[in-house]
Formats: C-alpha cells, structure tokens, sequence
C-alpha cells in the first residue's frame, strides 16, 4: 500500500520549521517588550511613592517694563 500525504502536510514540512522560528522570536520579542514595559512601570511607581518624580520648579520672577510700551 503506497501512503499519500496530503498538501498540508508536505507545505508543513517544508515550511513548519521557518513558520516555528519566526514565531518564537516574535514571542521572545514581545516577552522582551513586556519585561522593559514592566520594569518601567515599577519605576513610575517607585518615584511616586517616594515623591522623587516631583520636581520643584524655580521660576524666575520676570519684570516687565511697561514704560517701554508706553508712548
């Protein structure tokens, strides 16, 4: 008896390892992506609890001349 393999299958052994590859480094990308998204997440948090994301603004007291407008 002479085994026939159907289309999907010969297309799967051909292309099943590059179609494996692709999608673990689009998994190992997206893993990448959520680790750097979490650990700066924590950092947000970490400066609000300890209020160093507050920064004190000095603004300069301006002077305006009004004379100079004045005809």
């Amino acid at each position: 008896m002479t085994g026939s393999t159907s289309e999907f299958l010969t297309w799967f052994s051909s292309w099943g390892n590059v179609i494996f590859v692709a999608a673990q480094m689009l998994f190992w990308a997206a893993v990448g992506f959520a680790a750097v998204y979490g650990a700066l997440a924590y950092k947000r948090l970490v400066d609000h609890k300890t209020g160093s994301s507050v920064r004190e603004k000095v603004v300069a007291p301006t002077t305006i001349k009004i004379d100079e407008f004045v005809e």
